[in-house]
């Protein structure tokens, strides 16, 4: 009894042989099949490319329209502010005011806390 150890995804022309002694065709069923697994493995990888490139642009949007709309939402409480202010309401200023010192420093703990939960 013999034992061979070979590295690679076929074996070496020798014990192709010896396949082909024992079953007429099987080194070329062998290497077939392994073209096809090494093509199906490289349209996997590249799907697998494709996908992750696409949830990254993905990832970017909802980034940059989350900023936007924070953005947007702070500026809007800033011209209610200063709308307050000028209708002689102190209180919806203050309320203004608060609200967006809420979104500039409570947001970024907010998100960091949901990172953190969904690690879980």
């Amino acid at each position: 009894m013999e034992a061979h150890i070979y590295e690679g995804p076929l074996p070496p022309p020798e014990i192709m042989e010896r396949y082909r002694e024992i079953v007429p065709g099987l080194p070329e069923t062998i290497v077939s099949l392994w073209t096809k697994q090494s093509q199906h493995r490289m349209e996997m990888e590249k799907l697998d490319k494709k996908a992750l490139y696409k949830q990254l642009k993905t990832v970017v949007w909802l980034d940059l329209t989350g900023k936007a709309m924070a953005f947007l939402l702070l500026i809007s409480l800033v011209v209610f502010a200063f709308y307050s202010m000028g209708k002689g309401q102190p209180w919806g200023a203050v309320v203004a005011i608060a609200g967006s010192i809420a979104t500039v420093f409570g947001a970024p703990s907010v998100y960091e806390h949901l990172k953190k939960n969904k690690k879980r």
